[in-house]
């Protein structure tokens, strides 16, 4: 099955995401991910954001490893 992955990495912003608004007009189902990187886990800003919700209602995996650590 494919699918379309939006990889997060610094930026949650999806109302002018062109990789998300790609991924969506893909008609395939999207996965977005993002990694929660420990150094960054005690700042209010990426937390708050964590609660953001597209417009489409979309749900967003949040990984907690370090990014040399994802599967490839």
């Amino acid at each position: 099955m494919s699918v379309s992955l939006v990889w997060f990495k610094r930026d949650l912003r999806v109302s002018d995401n062109q990789a998300l608004q790609e991924a969506v007009n893909s008609q395939l189902p999207v996965i977005c991910l993002f990694n929660l990187e420990s150094e960054r886990i005690h700042r209010k800003d990426y937390l708050s954001q964590l609660s953001m919700r597209s417009r489409q209602e979309k749900k967003v995996l949040v990984n907690h490893t370090q990014p040399k650590e994802m599967p490839k």
